[in-house]
């Protein structure tokens, strides 16, 4: 019995023991199976990794080529737009150059002429701003807008285009009408792309441009009595590079790109935009803006506004600038969002500023006033700004650039009268002779018409290369250069070392005379960025900040072509 017992015990064991090696083989398997299974996953992934480097570096090339287009593009336009700027505010200003007075109807085209170049060349600066300050969305300059006065300017543009048509312009704006929060330039872009649309599709009847309150929104409306668009064709109209006459000998021009752009602003403002159209009867574009009381909603893709910078109560963060440099107050006032920004030219007017205002923050330009870390802190300190940041950095302006360049000034194109005689003005009377050195006659001319004012007539002469503004030194030596940098023989630099390292021409003034792309390409800022607070820094502030400044840095090196501060 015992023996059978043992039998019995042994047998079990060992079904048991087969039972286990069973499902230890089949775990065996199965694990596996998971393993290759998780092999293939992490090949996957590796793929999906890789393609998607191989994707975001095509994309940064895209951005690259994209901005240096923009940037090219940007610069041919503006060459013949400063030109035609300059002569239309000269021949409508001062008519007496040409002999006699102009008739009024010249006069009037004229002045139609020079507002819709100054507002193309402002469309032209917008784009150059984009692509030489990098950011993941468009800037809008939000302020408060009057809905029918911003229609009516936007009409005042495109009358005469409407009118050279033999066509009809009806304006319907409905009373007491809500203010808007937004950027104006972009809004009027929007309503005289509509109109420019509706005028080249429309060959007879009229254009009605209309604004009604709808709700929490204000609806804009332009309609006409042209063509017509097919209701197949209504979807893709907002798409870019999209026209409805595509074909080679389509009659209407245009690189289609009016509505997609128009949709681009509308919807950062959080709007909307559509079309209704019936062939042969016409059309009407909408588009819609939320009013000043409603929430507008943040457009695709882009962060709330004020994410970052709210304040208790809704009220706006204000940030308080010391710099004496017009350029670097366009620069903080234009490109920085969800707060306001106040400039101030010395250190007494933002302390008095900062007691009226209490700033969230407090930028003060190294090259206006130069301030060590203690200082800062007893500034805000001073002030009564404790757990206020002060931050002390080079800004772009003038003066580091003049003193870097060894001139007397720098004249951004487009060059008017007043801006040349505020530079004549602060040069002295003993000017009376200039050379003016530039590779464009046309721009030349102008300069000649602007320095022949009957209260002061100055004698010009003029050079076209580097190489003939030397010879026309030693010939005629002047009381001033005017002296473009992008000459075709010697660059404009080249030219300022060789008439800085003759005895006989260092006293002679020179003010450059350039593009704001070829300016901003000079001027590198040099210089530490201090940042103080008299009550200290938090521990999350600090970590807070180098993540920023580290984003920045990173995309800063992805784009080594790209000048930055």
């Amino acid at each position: 019995r015992s023996l059978y017992t043992a039998q019995a015990w042994a047998w079990q064991g060992y079904r048991r023991a087969r039972q286990n090696e069973q499902m230890a083989r089949e775990r065996q398997a199965e694990l596996g199976r998971a393993l290759k299974a998780l092999d293939e996953a992490t090949y996957r992934l590796e793929r999906a990794n890789y393609m998607l480097t191989v994707a975001r570096d095509q994309a940064e090339e895209a951005r690259r080529l994209k901005q240096r287009f923009a940037q090219t593009i940007s610069h041919e336009l503006r060459t013949p737009l400063n030109l035609i700027v300059g002569f239309a505010e000269l021949m409508s200003k001062s008519p007496e150059y040409y002999g006699s007075q102009l008739p009024p109807a010249y006069i009037r085209d004229l002045r139609i002429l020079h507002r819709n170049a100054c507002h193309l060349q402002t469309l032209v600066n917008d784009v150059l701003d984009l692509a030489r300050i990098e950011a993941a969305q468009m800037g809008v300059a939000m302020e408060e807008i009057d809905p029918g006065a911003l229609v009516q300017e936007a009409v005042n543009t495109g009358r005469s285009l409407v009118e050279a048509r033999g066509l009809t312009l009806h304006i319907d704006v409905e009373p007491g009408l809500p203010a808007l929060r937004g950027d104006p330039v972009r809004i009027r872009q929007v309503l005289f792309n509509l109109l420019n649309n509706a005028t080249r599709f429309t060959d007879r009847g009229r254009v009605t441009v209309s604004v009604r309150r709808q709700g929490e929104e204000v609806l804009f409306a332009v309609a006409d009595t042209g063509v017509g668009i097919p209701a197949e064709d209504l979807p893709r109209i907002f798409e870019e590079f999209q026209q409805v006459d595509s074909g080679l000998r389509r009659r209407h021009g245009g690189a289609g790109l009016g509505l997609a752009i128009s949709r681009g602003f509308v919807e950062l403002h959080g709007g909307r935009i559509w079309a209704q159209s019936q062939v042969g009867q016409g059309s009407t574009f909408y588009f819609t803006l939320p009013t000043s009381a409603g929430e507008p909603a943040p457009a695709v893709g882009q962060p709330p506004e004020r994410s970052a910078l709210a304040m208790p109560g809704g009220e706006e963060p204000v940030l308080l600038a010391v710099t004496r440099s017009p350029s670097a107050a366009a620069l903080l006032t234009r490109h920085l969002r969800g707060c306001r920004t106040v400039v101030v030219q010395d250190l007494e007017q933002a302390r008095q500023s900062a007691q009226q205002l209490l700033p969230q923050a407090v930028v003060i330009d190294r090259g206006c006033e130069a301030l060590g870390q203690g200082e800062l802190e007893g500034l805000a300190l001073a002030w009564g700004l404790p757990r206020t940041p002060f931050v002390v950095c080079p800004l772009p302006g003038e003066e580091p650039l003049r003193q870097r360049l060894q001139v007397q000034g720098y004249l951004v194109k487009p060059v008017s009268r007043q801006s040349l005689w505020d530079v004549l003005r602060g040069l002295g009377e003993e000017v009376s002779k200039v050379l003016v050195v530039d590779d464009d006659r046309d721009f030349v001319l102008l300069m000649g018409r602007l320095l022949d004012e009957p209260l002061r007539r100055y004698e010009m002469i003029s050079a076209y290369s580097g190489q003939e503004a030397l010879e026309m030194m030693r010939l005629v030596p002047p009381d001033l250069v005017l002296l473009d940098l992008g000459l075709p023989d010697i660059g404009g630099l080249e030219v300022i070392e060789r008439l800085r390292a003759e005895p006989a021409w260092q006293h002679i003034p020179i003010v450059v005379v350039s593009g704001q792309d070829e300016m901003d390409d000079l001027e590198v800022l040099r210089g530490a960025m201090s940042i103080a607070r008299a009550g200290g820094l938090l521990t999350g502030e600090v970590v807070e900040w180098l993540q920023k400044l580290l984003e920045t840095t990173t995309r800063r090196q992805r784009s080594p072509d790209e000048g930055g501060m």
